[in-house]
């Protein structure tokens, strides 16, 4: 099995400021897996940023993951935040365009992002 850190390290080419792990649940995840779905919507509680590395696992499996790029990412619109009543208050939304770097057929074998970041920064 290879680390997902020498994937990046090995096959990601581009530039990317921050690594951020995520939970992917079906049939989301599979539909990013398989190209039909080229975004995310996102509560916007990450920090996330145009130029981030996204790796999303499958939950509750953890069988495989794909490292996706964020070329771009809608914050606001006419000046405001997204926001959504959820469980009682407010929060911020965010959607980022997604493209897939690379799909792997095994289980992320790293959760910690802070680890992963603090390797590549």
């Amino acid at each position: 099995m290879v680390s997902v850190i020498e994937f990046i390290r090995d096959y990601i080419e581009i530039r990317f400021n921050k690594i951020h792990i995520l939970k992917s649940v079906d049939p989301y995840f599979t539909s990013v897996w398989e190209n039909l779905k080229t975004f995310e919507f996102r509560v916007h509680d990450r920090d996330f940023n145009k130029d981030d590395l996204l790796i999303q696992y499958k939950y509750p499996e953890n069988d495989r993951y794909i490292i996706a790029s964020v070329p771009y990412i809608l914050t606001n619109l006419d000046s405001n935040y997204i926001l959504c009543q959820h469980g009682g208050e407010l929060k911020d939304f965010c959607i980022m365009s997604l493209t897939i770097e690379m799909r792997v057929w095994q289980p992320l074998d790293i959760l910690d992002e802070n680890k992963l970041n603090d390797i590549f920064t």
